[in-house]
């Protein structure tokens, strides 16, 4: 049975993927259905120029996939107390049943996450924090 931690990790990682793909779908069809976001013509504008500059869907994918999974990283980096936040206050995620933290170096751990599921690979990452096309 899968820990707490691991199924937070599967569903943060999830709703990543969603969002790059969610985001990509909007950006490489400038006719995409869009009647959910607030500032569509902004994204068809983005769409219109990607087309005519003939951005491949993957560059775009490799692109999202970068923002979005530092953004998650940031989050559990919060978490972590790798912030000015912990200077006066920190926020932990508890286990419901268990009534314990989930713990530290969540950020860490979440990228080993993303390494075994194989959503990134350790070969994306060159040492001088640069990724490898």
């Amino acid at each position: 049975m899968k820990s707490t931690k691991e199924r937070f990790f599967e569903d943060l990682a999830a709703a990543t993927d969603w969002w790059i793909a969610s985001t990509c779908d909007l950006l490489v069809d400038p006719e995409a259905d869009d009647t959910a976001l607030s500032n569509s013509e902004s994204f068809r504008r983005i769409a219109r120029a990607l087309v005519r500059e003939g951005v491949p869907r993957a560059d775009l994918e490799k692109a999202l996939a970068e923002s979005m999974r530092g953004l998650a990283m940031s989050f559990l980096t919060i978490l972590d107390g790798g912030t000015k936040l912990a200077e006066t206050a920190r926020v932990r995620l508890i286990d419901d049943t268990t009534k314990k933290a989930i713990g530290e170096g969540l950020h860490e751990q979440f990228m080993g996450y993303l390494m075994d599921s194989g959503r990134v690979r350790p070969t994306e990452f060159l040492p001088d924090g640069n990724s490898s096309n």
